[in-house]
């Protein structure tokens, strides 16, 4: 199963930044000279808006790159083999990715991190619950906390980096915008699990907080695209 899931990302991810790429290309940098002269200098530009001028760009710009919705309907198939493939496995449903980003969110908020020697393994049964009762105490969810982590555990190796936000959340809503409620709808759900799989490894492995920041972009981005779809 591994090496399917690996060959799946491998194509969202190829497909996608060479697309990404080649539309941002050809946009130009007027945008970019646009901010430098309202802000002073580019290190000025918060990096919300700066991502967020250029992306509006290549919403714009996508419509001449029709020609590659082939390309793009490629990486989307490659999506939802690989979704399927991990979520169907591990028996994950929308509810409980739902239920495990909030659990992993609030534990970063309160900053409670394992101490210690800290090893999660889905498969060490009753051991987990031991060990979890040992850094969080009888009041927490002990049962919840177990399931968050174990779906991180699945997620983290295979959710990589955020090429299935960028297809599924700006270059198919641009390029096929009859379909754009698909796309976003899949979007929604590939943030979660990039979510929970960052949530996840910043917990156990780094235990420090996540970039909520880079997060409540992509919130607030698809968030926009479901407000255009909706005024529509």
């Amino acid at each position: 199963m591994n090496e399917q899931l690996n060959f799946f990302f491998s194509r969202i991810k190829s497909i996608t930044y060479a697309l990404f790429t080649e539309i941002k290309n050809s946009i130009g940098e007027d945008w970019l000279r646009e901010l430098i002269k309202k802000y002073g200098e580019e290190l000025k530009i918060p990096w919300t808006i700066r991502r967020l001028a250029l992306f509006d760009r290549i919403v714009k710009k996508a419509q001449d790159f029709k020609d590659r919705i082939n390309d793009a309907k490629e990486a989307f198939a490659a999506w939802l083999l690989f979704k399927r493939e991990i979520l169907d496995t591990y028996k994950i449903t929308n509810e409980d990715l739902e239920r495990a980003v909030s659990v992993l969110e609030r534990l970063h908020r309160e900053q409670k991190y394992p101490r210690g020697l800290f090893i999660w393994n889905p498969t060490h049964g009753e051991y987990k619950r031991v060990s979890l009762l040992a850094q969080y105490g009888p009041q927490e969810d002990i049962e919840d906390i177990e399931k968050a982590f174990d779906i991180g555990y699945y997620l983290y190796p295979f959710m990589k980096d955020v090429s299935p936000l960028i297809l599924l959340g700006l270059l198919l809503p641009a390029l096929d915008p009859e379909n754009k409620n698909v796309y976003l709808e899949e979007a929604l759900i590939a943030l979660k699990m990039a979510k929970l799989a960052d949530f996840w490894y910043s917990l156990i492995e780094r235990r420090e907080q996540p970039d909520f920041e880079h997060w409540k972009f992509w919130e607030s981005f698809i968030k926009k695209w479901n407000e255009r779809k909706k005024a529509r």
